[in-house]
């Protein structure tokens, strides 16, 4: 696992990992600068996307948000029903 994803996930309150030009990043990303949410992305590397996908039980597909350390899904989808980033920024 890569230690460098941990600790970016560690040193941040909200993370969004992020891979090239995916449109579902983008609507993330849109949907937490019109939130007024504070976040850091983070663009994967392809050893990066292997952790990743430790780190999120399974999950393979980009963005995947972290706050406080705590993985709360991807653009729309989460490990709980509430979760996932746009869900929760109305």
């Amino acid at each position: 696992m890569s230690a460098g994803l941990q600790q970016v996930i560690a040193d941040n309150k909200m993370v969004l990992l992020v891979q090239g030009s995916c449109p579902y990043c983008s609507m993330a990303i849109q949907g937490l600068d019109g939130a007024g949410i504070e976040y850091v992305t983070h663009e994967l590397s392809n050893a990066e996307r292997s952790a990743m996908t430790e780190l999120t039980a399974g999950k393979r597909s980009v963005p995947q948000g972290f706050v406080m350390g705590q993985h709360i899904g991807g653009c729309n989808d989460g490990p709980e029903g509430w979760m996932g980033v746009m869900p929760n920024l109305g």
